[in-house]
């Protein structure tokens, strides 16, 4: 028996064998990480689970048969790794965005549960360390700006109010729908928060835009997701449900959601800008 990482031999390690729920023989290792079992303590019928277990390693465990009576086993002990545990509070953030971004932090000895404004974490003392600091870094409140354009596509209509829209999105809207009129029946915007709701009313109160789940995904590009429900308050009908993920300091088209006529079209148009 040996250290799996020094392949030095281990000593006084503990060797249980144990079968039908009971324990059935026992040994300890020598000087030269060497054990042995009696041959009259063993039941050649039956499986038998390995239980090793020794001061400063991982406890082992094999399932084996003891079929031959020159059966040997080899085996090698993983050292026990130190870990600490810390719990740390997340004030500006919410739990949920903290703890996806903790998991990519964790060593393969790591481990994090996220709590009510806190996250519990536990690894070895160095990554510990590291993840409270970067933690300390990610935790500070971000406000998100967005905004809405509501559009109406129809076959032969008017273009009406597409010079407020940046030309990229203008050449987008083109691209991807094959609708000649395009009129901008609205547009707003409002400060958004992580973990919350938000609601706007569009075109006279015509229609109604609720933001809902919003999360701000930590990456390159910071990427906001939400759950986008766009409803006619006039016919009492949900003209449009979906999930967006938008790219800060980006756009995205959602549509054509069916409008009035089915030669109609509804197109909103999302763009997320960070508040500095």
């Amino acid at each position: 028996m040996t250290d799996a990482q020094t392949g030095q031999a281990v000593r006084d390690a503990i060797v249980v064998l144990s079968a039908r729920g009971e324990q059935q023989a026992g040994a300890k290792t020598d000087e030269k990480g060497r054990f042995e079992i009696p041959r009259t303590d063993l039941d050649r019928s039956l499986v038998y689970t390995v239980t090793v277990s020794a001061r400063g390693y991982r406890t082992w465990t094999k399932q084996e048969v003891f079929s031959d009576p020159d059966n040997f086993l080899k085996i090698s002990l993983e050292p026990q790794v130190e870990r600490r545990s810390a719990t740390i509070p997340i004030r500006y953030r919410t739990a949920k965005a903290a703890f996806a971004y903790t998991l990519n932090l964790l060593s393969e000895h790591g481990r994090a549960v996220a709590g009510e404004g806190a996250i519990w974490v536990q690894d070895v003392p160095d990554n510990l360390a590291k993840i409270r600091k970067a933690l300390e870094e990610f935790d500070r409140p971000v406000r998100m700006w967005l905004e809405v354009a509501l559009i109406r596509a129809t076959e032969r209509g008017p273009v009406e109010g597409l010079e407020m829209l940046p030309q990229k999105v203008v050449k987008q809207l083109r691209s991807l729908f094959r609708y000649r009129g395009y009129q901008v029946l609205d547009s707003g915007g409002t400060e958004i928060f992580e973990g919350s709701d938000s609601e706007l009313t569009l075109a006279g109160g015509s229609y109604k835009l609720q933001l809902g789940e919003i999360e701000f995904v930590e990456g390159k590009p910071r990427v906001v997701r939400m759950k986008v429900t766009l409803r006619s308050t006039k016919r009492g009908i949900v003209a449009l449900r979906t999930t967006a993920n938008i790219p800060v300091g980006d756009t995205v088209i959602l549509g054509g959601s069916r409008a009035e006529t089915p030669a109609e079209a509804l197109i909103t148009v999302l763009s997320v800008r960070e508040l500095k």
